[in-house]
């Protein structure tokens, strides 16, 4: 299995191995998918300023923070519908920002 906190990615595997007959603990591999997304979280926040909780306001002033992570959730959104990644892992991506906004007091 490749290592879910380096590259955001799971290995594609069946529900059962038929070599094996083992079943894969898909809540093991989502947590670490998870952790991978975590570490990815503090990367960022650290890179950006924390710039999400504490923006610059340069061109968004007034926008609450919470405000400012939807529209990002949209933009990541429109890029899946559209299939137009910029190289970056939306999934990823977009699981990182629900984190922010629901941490940021949002609740869907």
């Amino acid at each position: 299995m490749k290592d879910a906190s380096t590259d955001g990615q799971l290995e594609a595997r069946t529900p059962r191995s038929e070599s094996a007959g083992e079943v894969p603990d898909l809540a093991a591999l989502a947590a670490s998918w998870l952790e991978g997304v975590a570490v990815m979280i503090r990367e960022k926040n650290k890179a950006y300023g924390n710039s999400l909780g504490n923006p610059i306001r340069v061109f968004s002033k007034g926008m609450a923070p919470l405000d400012t992570i939807l529209a990002r959730m949209d933009d990541k959104l429109s890029r899946i519908a559209r299939g137009t990644s910029a190289g970056e892992d939306v999934a990823k991506d977009l699981a990182g920002y629900i984190a922010l906004a629901v941490a940021a007091g949002w609740q869907p």
